[in-house]
C-alpha cells in the first residue's frame, strides 16, 4: 500500500508562529475554505503525520477528496509564504521588478517599464545576479523593439551584446568556482580533518587546481568569495586554525565592502562569522570570547529557518567555548538550555552537521561535570544520526567517547558489544588510527581485568604514555585530542579523582 505524502505535514510543521497567524488571516477562513480550516489545524496539532486520524476529523466528502484538498492546501499555504516573505531578500526584490516590467509592456507603458527595468538591473549588477542582469538587458532590448527605437537599437546593440557576453563570461567563471568548490565541500564534510598523510595529500591535490592559487583568476566578487572560504576551509581542515582564520579576515572584509553580498547569501555571512569564532577559540581571554559567541546570537536572517540554523551554530559555539576554556560548572546552565533549545526546534530543520556538533559537545560538557546518564542522553543522539556519513571524524569520536562513558558507568556487559560494534564502523570507515586502535584495545583487553588497586593505576599510566608517544611522533593523531582532553580524563583515573581538565 502506498504511504501518504507528508509533504504538507512537514510544511506545517515548519511554519513558525507569525506565519501561521499570517496564514489564516491571509485566507480568513471562509465559504469552501473551510475544510482547509480544519487540515491545517489538525495537522498543526500532530507531533508525527497520521493521515488516519487526520481523515477522522474530517466531514466524510473532505475525507474521500483528502488527497486533492492536501494539494490545494499546500499551494495556499506557499502563496501565503510568497507573499509574506515578498521582497525581504534581494533577489525577491529583483523578481518583483521584474513581473512588473513584464506587466508594464504587455500592456505598453513602456517608459515605465524602461524605468523598472533599470532599477532591476542596476540592482542585480550590483548583488551580480548574472542571469537575471542578462534577462533584464533582453528585457530592455524587447521594450525598444516594442516602441520601434530603432535608432537606440542601432546605436546600442553593438555596446550591448558585448555586455552580455561579459555577464556569459562572468556566470560561465563564477560556475567553475562553484564546481570546483562543490566538490571540495562534499569531501571535506564527509571526511571532516586530516587524520593521516593520505588524506592530507587528498585535500591538498583539490587545493592545487590553479583556480584556487590566484586570486586574479576570479572575475567577482562572488567568485572571489568563494575562493577565500575554500582555502580558508582547506586550512581548517587541514588543522591549521591561524591560517583558516588569516582568510576569513579576508573573507569577512570582502563581505564587509560589498553589503550586497551578504543581503543575497546570508549562509556565506554566518559560515565566515561562526568559523571566524570556532578557529579563533583560546585566542582571547574567556570574558571577551563570551562577548564574541554572543555576537552570533544577534545576527538577524530574514527568515525562522535561517534564525534556527544561526543559533545552532551559536550552542555549537557557545558549547565548545566551555570545552576549551574548561569552564565545567559554568556550562550547566547554558548546556540546558541548548536542550531546550534543540528539542523545541528540531521542527525547523536546524543545519544537520552542526547539530550532530552541538550534541556531542553537550554530551562532553555533561562528561565533565561527572553527569554521565545526562551525557549518554545527549551521545546516543548524536549517534543516532540518520547521515553517518557527514562528518565522519565526529561521528567516529562520538563512538570512541561512547566506550569512555559506558567505561564510567561501569556498564562491564555491555563494553564487549559496544567496542566490537565500534572496531566495526571504524574499519568500514578506514578510521582505525592509532589513537582509536589504543583505546579500543585498552577498553576490550585490560578494562575488564582492572581493580582498584595499583594494577589499574600502572594500566592507565601505561596508556597515558602511549597516547603521549604516538602524538608526540605523528602530528596528525594530535587532532584527535582536540574533542576531548584524553589526558585529563586518563590522569584522573592514575591519581584517583574526579575527573576535572
Amino acid at each position: 500500500m502506498k504511504t501518504p505524502s507528508n509533504e504538507l505535514f512537514e510544511l506545517v510543521r515548519s511554519l513558525n508562529p507569525q506565519e501561521k497567524k499570517y496564514f489564516k488571516q491571509y485566507y480568513n477562513y471562509k465559504g469552501n475554505d473551510d475544510h482547509y480550516s480544519v487540515i491545517f489545524d489538525a495537522v498543526s496539532a500532530q507531533g508525527t503525520y497520521d493521515e488516519a486520524r487526520l481523515k477522522r476529523a474530517l466531514e466524510p466528502s473532505a475525507s474521500r477528496n483528502l488527497k486533492q484538498l492536501k494539494s490545494q492546501l499546500y499551494e495556499r499555504i506557499l502563496q501565503c509564504l510568497r507573499h509574506l516573505h515578498s521582497g525581504k531578500t534581494v533577489q525577491g526584490k529583483i523578481r518583483e521588478l521584474m513581473d512588473q516590467a513584464e506587466v508594464l509592456l504587455h500592456k505598453k507603458q513602456f517608459q515605465a517599464c524602461l524605468k523598472i527595468t533599470e532599477k532591476a538591473r542596476k540592482m542585480a549588477v550590483a548583488c551580480e545576479s548574472f542571469s537575471y542582469a542578462y534577462e533584464l538587458a533582453e528585457l530592455k532590448e524587447r521594450t525598444m523593439q516594442r516602441m520601434g527605437n530603432t535608432k537606440w537599437l542601432e546605436e546600442n546593440q553593438p555596446v550591448f551584446f558585448e555586455d552580455q557576453n561579459e555577464l556569459l563570461d562572468q556566470l560561465k567563471n563564477h560556475n567553475r568556482y562553484r564546481k570546483a568548490a562543490s566538490h571540495f565541500v562534499n569531501v571535506t564534510t564527509r571526511k571532516g580533518h586530516v587524520r593521516d598523510k593520505k588524506l592530507a595529500a587528498e585535500y591538498k591535490q583539490i587545493i592545487s587546481d590553479p583556480l584556487w592559487k590566484k586570486e586574479s583568476s576570479a572575475r567577482s566578487v562572488r567568485a572571489r568569495s568563494i575562493f577565500y572560504t575554500v582555502n580558508a576551509a582547506y586550512h581548517y581542515y587541514s588543522n591549521d586554525n591561524k591560517k583558516s582564520f588569516a582568510w576569513l579576515l579576508k573573507l569577512k572584509k570582502l563581505i564587509d565592502e560589498h553589503p550586497a553580498l551578504k543581503d543575497r547569501d546570508f549562509q556565506l555571512y554566518l559560515f565566515t562569522i561562526n568559523n571566524m569564532l570556532n578557529t579563533g577559540m583560546g585566542s582571547l581571554p574567556f570574558e571577551n570570547m563570551v562577548a564574541e559567541v554572543g555576537s552570533l546570537k544577534d545576527l538577524k536572517p530574514y527568515s525562522h529557518a535561517e534564525h534556527a540554523d544561526v543559533l545552532i551554530r551559536y550552542y555549537g559555539s557557545l558549547m565548545r567555548m566551555f570545552i576549551v576554556y574548561a569552564r565545567y560548572p559554568e556550562a550547566i546552565e547554558s548546556v540546558k538550555e541548548a536542550e531546550a533549545w534543540l528539542k523545541e526546534n528540531n521542527k525547523y530543520s536546524p543545519s544537520k552537521p552542526h547539530s550532530l556538533i552541538a550534541l556531542i559537545n553537550i554530551a562532553i560538557l555533561w562528561f565533565c561535570n561527572g553527569e554521565y546518564r545526562k551525557c549518554l542522553a545527549s551521545l546516543n543522539q548524536a549517534l543516532n544520526f540518520e547521515e553517518q556519513d557527514t562528518l565522519q571524524d565526529r561521528h567516529s569520536f562520538a563512538r570512541i567517547f561512547n566506550l569512555i562513558v559506558h567505561f564510567e558507568l561501569g556498564n562491564e556487559e555491555l563494553l564487549p558489544h559496544i567496542t566490537l560494534s565500534t572496531y566495526r564502523y571504524l574499519y568500514k570507515r578506514n578510521r582505525l588510527y592509532k589513537l582509536e586502535t589504543l583505546v579500543l584495545d585498552f577498553i576490550r583487553r585490560k578494562a575488564p581485568l582492572l581493580g582498584q588497586g595499583k594494577e589499574r593505576v600502572e594500566a592507565f599510566r601505561e596508556l597515558k604514555n602511549n597516547i603521549i608517544k604516538i602524538t608526540s611522533k605523528d602530528p596528525f593523531e594530535k587532532q584527535a585530542l582536540s574533542y576531548f582532553d584524553f589526558l585529563s580524563w586518563i590522569d584522573s583515573k592514575i591519581e584517583g579523582r574526579k575527573f576535572v581538565a
